[in-house]
């Protein structure tokens, strides 16, 4: 246990820390209705001093300008070329159907191992790329698909034995 005159002593310290806290508080704050705008004629223009906006340009074609943080990037260079080019015709040669299958209600179509059935979209492997073929229809008694690669709508037919 501590004696008692210590224990008053260490309050009495802990009451005057508080109490001149208070006091230095109170002295650097600002009174309710009061402002700290310089007076008139004095510093004027420091009180009008404005924060400029920042500017960030991006290089309008490559070599103009890096990134500090990725020098190597190349992101900001900018595609200067309008020039539109035609999409690459689908290769639909490769495009074979293996068997048909399934019910007269619900008819089923294998091509390039691929299951499908009438409405069903996927992609297939044609050759070394990966085309988006829908069926549109297959047809049991005909022993024929309807497709659609690439736009282009394409009859597959069962090889003859």
């Amino acid at each position: 246990m501590m004696p008692r005159a210590l224990i008053s002593y260490r309050v009495a310290l802990l009451a005057l820390g508080m109490a001149l806290t208070l006091t230095v508080g109170a002295a650097t704050s600002t009174p309710v209705g009061r402002t700290n705008a310089p007076a008139a004629g004095t510093n004027a223009a420091l009180a009008e001093a404005t924060i400029p906006q920042s500017v960030f340009a991006v290089p309008g074609q490559g070599g103009q300008g890096r990134d500090p943080f990725f020098p190597k990037s190349i992101r900001l260079d900018r595609v200067t070329s309008t020039t539109q080019t035609n999409r690459p015709a689908a290769p639909t040669g490769a495009v074979k159907l293996s068997g048909l299958s399934g019910t007269p209600e619900r008819p089923l179509a294998i091509i390039n191992g691929v299951t499908f059935g009438n409405g069903d979209e996927s992609n297939v492997l044609v050759g070394t790329t990966r085309v988006r073929l829908v069926c549109i229809e297959v047809r049991l008694k005909d022993e024929t698909v309807l497709v659609e690669i690439a736009g282009e709508r394409k009859e597959l037919r069962m090889r003859s034995k």
